[in-house]
């Protein structure tokens, strides 16, 4: 399957709005780059809608057809994500041993035993802990599990049905209805992220609008001209709810903006391609996943000995201990369990930006 450059360029420009988000925290407030970089969080929001998409491209026909099983779909992503937050969160574990990271009262024996089996946002414990961005990667992989359920039925879903999914996803995402029970009830205060596994519900809507939008996109014919318009309004809509918000950019606004950019450079065509497949973001799509698992740890460690450290310095030794990551570590990783398993039976393509 074709690689979609400008999806992979999209995560790229993500964990850097992620990056941004800790490298720029605590600058002084009024200006407009310091406001769009302590929005960065939702780049995470990003990740999911756009998870959700790619899966669908890569695996909604093969479960529709049968041709892909759950056991061996849920080793690929395994072979995906485990690897590498395995080895960050050891190498976040030594950091702390030797002083150069800060032990938070959240890191224990019992939480560290979560991290080790993706399992820290469930519920189980209520706040972060450890190697502190992995907590989304424990969240999409519940989206995982769930996915091979769904998804057969929603690509032969008619257009009507679509409608009511997405009509019904949008409600979810704009009240979150189980999560303000809970607050209602006095059962959550609403700050402990994890509690009752609130988060996994959340965001598993805000993943499985990608999936809805992959089976609305591909019903749907565009040119460059609409696709380039699809994206310009996303855009716009993100710089404005960027602008305008006092408290943050909530879930339905970052899946908005996703869905309606993911919609424009789904066919790497015109403008929109320029944009989001030129050589240097697709690049730093393709490490995006070790940069956003490591720049916290890098830049904590690298001010024992630059403090201050320099915004442009940061980031090159981010993405320089990214980029080695990526590549003696997480694909050689990947590439071997991927490779044990086809030995037994093969399985579907993923494509690099999932």
């Amino acid at each position: 399957m074709r690689e979609i450059r400008s999806l992979t360029g999209l995560r790229g420009y993500a964990s850097l709005w992620v990056f941004f988000l800790h490298a720029m925290y605590g600058w002084p407030e009024g200006s407009f780059l310091v406001k769009i970089a302590s929005l960065g969080g939702a780049g995470v929001i990003v990740f999911f809608v756009l998870s959700g998409y790619i899966l669908s491209l890569t695996y909604a026909d093969r479960f529709r057809d049968e041709s892909a099983g759950y056991r061996n779909f849920v080793i690929a992503r395994l072979a995906r994500v485990y690897p590498l937050h395995l080895f960050t969160l050891f190498a976040f574990a030594f950091l702390v041993w030797l002083g150069y990271l800060e032990k938070m009262p959240t890191d224990n024996a019992y939480t560290f035993i979560l991290n080790v089996l993706l399992i820290q946002s469930w519920g189980f414990t209520d706040l972060v802990s450890w190697n502190q961005p992995s907590w989304s990667i424990s969240t999409e992989f519940f989206a995982y599990l769930m996915f091979p359920l769904f998804i057969a039925r929603l690509t032969k879903a008619t257009f009507v049905f679509l409608a009511a999914v997405a009509t019904a996803l949008a409600c979810l995402i704009y009240f979150p209805i189980y999560d303000l029970s809970l607050k209602y009830a006095g059962i959550t205060d609403g700050v402990r992220q994890f509690q009752f596994g609130s988060s996994l519900l959340s965001f598993f809507w805000v993943f499985a609008a990608g999936c809805t939008l992959y089976s609305f996109a591909r019903r749907i014919r565009s040119n460059a001209l609409i696709s380039d318009l699809s994206t310009f309004a996303g855009l716009l809509f993100l710089v404005v709810s960027c602008l305008t918000t006092q408290s943050g950019l909530s879930l339905w606004q970052g899946t908005i903006a996703s869905v309606l950019i993911i919609f424009g450079i789904r066919n790497d065509t015109g403008i929109s391609a320029m944009v989001f497949a030129n050589p240097i973001i697709h690049f730093i799509g393709r490490v995006s996943f070790a940069l956003y698992l490591c720049a916290s740890s890098v830049e904590w460690t690298a001010r024992h000995y630059v403090n201050p450290l320099p915004l442009w310095a940061n980031l090159a030794l981010s993405l320089g201990v990214a980029t080695a990551l990526h590549y003696l570590v997480e694909v050689p990783a990947r590439n071997a369990i991927r490779g044990a398993t086809v030995a037994r039976k093969p399985q579907a393509p993923v494509i690099q930006s999932a």
